[in-house]
């Protein structure tokens, strides 16, 4: 028999013996929080719980070396389980994707940490896997190859889409799987039940995500008679406003149940300042309304729940609100819109171009499969789905290449940055904030877009918007002759492309209109908004401001 044959047989005799010893295990005892078992159990099977129980935490990892050698002396007499045992040991449950599928083996790769495919033989279990299928399981590293132990809890495909965004957005609540693997992998051999616990959730929220969540327009959303979700029906009573405190409610419940294995129903957790924290740095509240909103209602939530603890997280209010509406100013990855704008936006009249490219540019996204290349940039073909979509007003090169097109590059960047989209499987996929942006009407989509592009940290956000010195621009737009030096008729550089096309941007956001004086020069006079605007940049003084000719 063949060192494989020895490791497959020995896996299989390993496989039967976990499957005895877990009708023996009290599952429902197992965790002691109902809420963070009560996913699991409905998805994860107890065959994975009984392994995870006996390989992957250490106090039961003496007793599973025992009670393993034991039976494993009545079925082979003469050899010993010991090193099949520790490379068990060695191994952990984890989300894997199936790249690719041939006779010679099956490719998967980790979801979760940033680490190259592996082979795993195609055993019995692992050939009922699929290409492109997500899988919860447990892969044995040896010194023949790659095995996956027992089966794999396959992900639907109806749900995969939806179950990939859940985990994603998960991770983010868990930044150590990224910064720091190695030790994060450590833990999981130390009794750790994340991986279990984000599988389970991911999975029950996509099952329970047909439509994205805040969006639905079925008025079940809003039959909710307890918990936390029932107040936010009593601090607005505008209903989107309410459906989005409520979706924002829930990603802090989601929060919490990462961080501490709590959710908001239970007294024991108590950190709600740093769950406001978070949600402010992230830009999670779209305008200071809501911010303050969540945090009356979380306070009245802990007043309620009898939590002094968490109560007390949330005080002194008035220096906790400072802080909070601080960070959130600075915030710009999420979908914070500037307070004075939002004040100082009104109907628009007339249609923005830029906002009409980027609307079609997120249907294609919802209505294709844009394929991306290792650079991030969407390949040729994908490219061709685009152009004929999305209208384009900047050409700066006759390649056939995305990089060519720097609008639309510009949107891809804007689009992760605002976490609109993720790339996955080397395709652009949407995600709930895409659908969060298009439920927008004109006039907010242009507040977000200004609030976003005249935050101070804009730039430093991805390399490419240094290519796009928007506030520069706008900032000069404002001085006396300002026309002669940036209205460039016919520009032949890429640079020069960009910064006219600023200008005309400036003009689609509703910041300034164009006007020529009797000496034939063209100057800008800032709108009502785009006075707000301005004025929040610091650029805007008496001066500046040129008033129209009578």
């Amino acid at each position: 028999m063949s060192n494989k044959q020895l490791w497959l047989k020995t896996l299989d005799d390993i496989v039967a013996i976990v499957d005895s010893t877990r009708h023996s295990i009290p599952m429902d005892d197992l965790f002691k929080d109902e809420e963070m078992y009560t996913p699991m159990r409905s998805v994860i099977s107890h065959f994975d719980l009984a392994a995870w129980l006996m390989f992957d935490t250490e106090e039961n990892r003496p007793t599973t070396s025992q009670l393993v050698g034991q039976l494993w002396r009545h079925i082979h007499k003469m050899r010993g389980v010991e090193p099949y045992l520790e490379r068990i040991f060695d191994s952990y449950l984890s989300l894997y994707r199936v790249n690719y599928k041939s006779e010679g083996g099956i490719y998967v790769q980790s979801i979760l940490f940033p680490e190259p495919a592996v082979i795993i033989e195609a055993t019995e279990g692992a050939k009922e896997l699929n290409e492109g299928e997500i899988f919860l399981g447990r892969i044995v590293d040896s010194s023949v190859g790659h095995f996956l132990f027992n089966k794999a809890n396959v992900v639907p495909e109806n749900l995969r889409k939806d179950f990939s965004e859940q985990v994603e957005e998960l991770k983010k609540r868990q930044p150590m799987i990224r910064e720091n693997t190695k030790v994060y992998q450590e833990t999981l051999k130390n009794g750790n039940p994340e991986i279990l616990f984000l599988f389970a959730l991911a999975y029950v929220q996509a099952q329970e995500r047909e439509v994205p969540y805040p969006f639905d327009e079925d008025d079940e959303l809003l039959d909710v008679d307890d918990g936390i979700l029932a107040l936010a029906q009593e601090f607005s009573e505008d209903e989107d406003a309410v459906i989005a405190d409520m979706y924002l409610l829930e990603h802090m419940d989601s929060a919490a149940l990462m961080a501490e294995g709590v959710n908001l129903e239970d007294n024991r957790f108590i950190h709600y300042d740093e769950l406001m924290i978070a949600a402010s740095n992230d830009g999670d509240f779209i305008d200071d309304a809501q911010l303050l909103r969540i945090y009356e209602l979380l306070r009245r939530w802990c007043v309620e729940q009898k939590n002094d603890a968490g109560r007390k997280s949330l005080e002194p209010a008035d220096k906790k609100i400072l802080d909070y509406k601080r960070r959130l100013a600075r915030s710009v990855r999420g979908m914070y819109r500037i307070n004075s704008l939002v004040k100082a936006r009104g109907e628009m009249n007339r249609s923005s171009n830029w906002i009409d490219q980027f609307d079609r540019y997120l249907e294609t996204v919802l209505d294709q499969d844009l394929v991306v290349t290792k650079s991030g940039a969407i390949n040729q073909k994908s490219l061709a789905l685009v152009r004929k979509n999305v209208p384009i007003f900047l050409q700066t090169s006759k390649a056939n290449r995305e990089s060519s097109f720097p609008e639309l590059v510009f949107f891809r960047k804007f689009a992760l940055l605002k976490s609109m989209i993720f790339e996955e499987d080397g395709l652009l996929l949407p995600t709930i904030r895409l659908e969060q942006y298009m439920q927008m009407d004109d006039e907010d989509k242009v507040v977000l877009w200004v609030s976003t592009l005249l935050n101070e940290k804009f730039r430093g956000t991805d390399t490419y918007f240094r290519q796009w010195p928007i506030q520069e621009v706008f900032a000069e737009s404002l001085k006396p002759g300002a026309g002669a030096g940036l209205l460039i008729e016919a520009p032949e550089d890429k640079e020069a492309m960009i910064r006219l096309r600023i200008l005309q941007l400036g003009r689609d956001l509703d910041l300034y209109d164009m006007a020529v004086d009797p000496g034939g020069d063209v100057f800008f006079i800032p709108t009502d908004f785009g006075a707000a605007a301005f004025s929040y940049m610091g650029i805007l003084e008496k001066d500046n401001v040129i008033a129209p000719f009578e």
